[in-house]
């Protein structure tokens, strides 16, 4: 966040939260599904949402989804479902993928993309940046 706060010339109390890319895209990206109203939107108040409905919704929009293994992306994978759960998660989630053949939609996203063993690190930098900036979230 520094060097974009530097880049950008945003100075002491401006704090870059979210980047905006324009321009248009090499090739036409696939067409993403939305979770259904009824699981996304809170009417008057907040509802805990129903774990057995929200992952029947994300099951369905990812029905089909998959990623190709490779030896460095099953390493990478394997390494953080062991520091999140240890060796013996690690080698279920690990023989699941090689089973199939593939990844799928949340082993990718939260063991290659979002990877769940790192994504915790990076909360001290933001909070770290956005006191500096005056902003005291805890109060």
């Amino acid at each position: 966040m520094g060097a974009a706060s530097e880049l950008l010339g945003l100075g002491d109390r401006l704090l870059p939260v979210e980047v905006l890319p324009i321009g248009y895209p090499a090739d036409q990206p696939r067409s993403r599904g939305k979770f259904p109203t009824g699981i996304m939107v809170h009417r008057d108040s907040y509802a805990e949402p129903d774990m057995e409905g929200l992952y029947a919704a994300y099951q369905e929009r990812e029905k089909g989804w998959t990623m190709s293994v490779t030896p460095e992306n099953l390493e990478s994978f394997r390494d953080c479902c062991e520091a999140v759960e240890g060796q013996k998660f690690a080698a279920r989630a690990v023989a699941d993928v090689e089973a199939r053949g593939a990844f799928n939609a949340v082993q990718y996203r939260f063991g290659l993309h979002y990877s769940a063993d790192t994504m915790p690190l990076g909360n001290g930098g933001f909070i770290e940046a956005i006191t500096k900036r005056g902003l005291d979230v805890f109060r």
